[in-house]
């Protein structure tokens, strides 16, 4: 009895981290590249706000953030400029576990929508 009970307790744990994840959907309505004076990777970041409601997420703010450390990062900004651009709406998606960077949920998909 004492496992299930353990069992059960860990599913619903789990299931309650994943429902977390921040989804948005919507026309990018603020867009902000930052370059920190600080000489660290989380200092050079993309900042996005979408005319839509997180639903979700794990951090304080409810804009976006995309880390420019990596090529996929690069992509994901330059879909986020490109739907900016040609007035577009975008589907974000954050990580499933808490990720922030400034605030900001991490962007972990960037996908665009009819």
């Amino acid at each position: 009895m004492k496992f299930i009970a353990i069992a059960i307790l860990l599913l619903s744990t789990s299931v309650s981290v994943f429902a977390e994840q921040a989804v948005e959907t919507g026309k990018v309505s603020w867009l902000l590249v930052h370059n920190g004076p600080e000489n660290i990777s989380t200092s050079k970041r993309a900042l996005i706000n979408l005319a839509g409601d997180m639903s979700g997420g794990f951090c304080t703010d409810k804009n976006w953030a995309i880390v420019l450390d990596n090529e996929a990062a690069n992509a994901q900004y330059s879909l986020v400029l490109a739907a900016y651009m040609s007035g577009k709406s975008i589907k974000i998606t954050g990580n499933s576990t808490a990720i922030c960077s400034g605030g900001q949920d991490v962007v972990r998909n960037v996908e665009f929508v009819e």
